[in-house]
Parts: structure tokens; C-alpha cells; sequence
């Protein structure tokens, strides 16, 4: 399962349409708002959550490396540069559309 969370609104992948993410991400944006997008997947061997750089990070002790599968999607996550501040929601939209298969 992959869940999508952008601020307060969290979305199951399968519920998450292009419009939704443009729309959740600019309502952040324009409102000073931190801008923290929560991708938390759990499929197979694969469990993990990625996090945009303004999300508050989560307890250091709980955080393990990365394994198998898990290393290919956050170097993609890092090649989309989703990890900054001033990520493009376009990039964020096809790194979603590589998850689905995940999903099938």
C-alpha cells in the first residue's frame, strides 16, 4: 500500500488525482505554510516513508538504512529532488505514477 500525505490531508495512492496534489501543494505554498509531502509505503519487503525537507522529522532511533527495492525508490525520490524545499509538483506526480505499479 502507498499513502500520500500533503500537510494535514493524507490519500490513499489509488485516491490521488494530479489536480488533488497541484492543489494541496499550492494551497501550502501560498499560505507560508510548511510544505510537507508524506509518502509512506508498505508492500512486500518494501516498508518506508519519504518525507519533503519541510516535514518534521520523526525520532532518529526508530530509522533504519534503506534495503533492496527501498535504495531504487529514494534515489529516485533524491533524483527528482523531492527532497527540496522547492520540489516540482510535475516531478512529484511521476514519481507517484512509478509507485501505482507497486499497487498492481
Amino acid at each position: 500500500m502507498v499513502h500520500v500525505s500533503i500537510g494535514n490531508e493524507n490519500r490513499d495512492l489509488r485516491d490521488v488525482a494530479p489536480a488533488w496534489l497541484r492543489s494541496a501543494v499550492q494551497r501550502l505554498r501560498h499560505s507560508g505554510a510548511p510544505v510537507c509531502v508524506k509518502i509512506r509505503i508498505t508492500s512486500g519487503a518494501i516498508e518506508m516513508i519519504l518525507a519533503t525537507c519541510d516535514c518534521p522529522s520523526g525520532d532518529a532511533e526508530d530509522v533504519r538504512p534503506f534495503r533492496g527495492e527501498e535504495i531504487s525508490i529514494s534515489h529516485n525520490w533524491q533524483a527528482k529532488r523531492l527532497d527540496a524545499a522547492d520540489f516540482n509538483v510535475a516531478d512529484l506526480e511521476d514519481f507517484l505514477k512509478r509507485l501505482r505499479k507497486l499497487q498492481s
